[in-house]
């Protein structure tokens, strides 16, 4: 019920444990990777689950109590609609024990499922990255 033109220089890789109702990654070494989940959802629409700063806010406030989480900081927010589905982006900075790291993310509700694109590099190889993965979120489109 999705589509997504991933960088063809990224493998499709599934996770050990599936814990949505639909999930696929596409990962390149290095750390660099594009993922989409599926989840049901009580709502119908974003706008009933906030403005795009209120969810933005719900993002980092949830990335903020991730273990290992030492500091996350939104860099953009916002709305666009196409082919009358509205989609909500989320741009930010996450730190870490692991690592500096560099998101972006669009969702959308559709049919009461909430589909979420993240599209994620490390902080030092975001820049060699930052075409092919904003390439890969503006090309996520959901179909009713």
């Amino acid at each position: 019920n999705y589509r997504i033109e991933h960088p063809t220089t990224y493998k499709k890789s599934n996770k050990p444990v599936k814990t949505h109702l639909d999930e696929i990654q596409f990962k390149k070494s290095g750390g660099s990777e594009v993922g989409i989940t599926v989840d049901p959802v009580k709502i119908a629409s974003l706008a009933e689950f906030g403005t795009p700063k209120q969810v933005a806010k719900r993002v980092l406030d949830a990335e903020k109590g991730r273990d290992g989480i030492t500091t996350a900081k939104v860099l953009a927010f916002g709305d666009k609609t196409v082919d009358g589905i509205p989609y909500y982006s989320i741009e930010y900075l996450s730190s870490s024990s692991r690592g500096d790291k560099h998101f972006i993310s669009k969702v959308a509700i559709v049919s009461k499922r909430l589909y979420v694109l993240t599209a994620v590099a490390k902080f030092d190889k975001f820049d060699g990255e930052e075409a092919s993965l904003r390439a890969a979120v503006e090309s996520f489109t959901v179909n009713e």
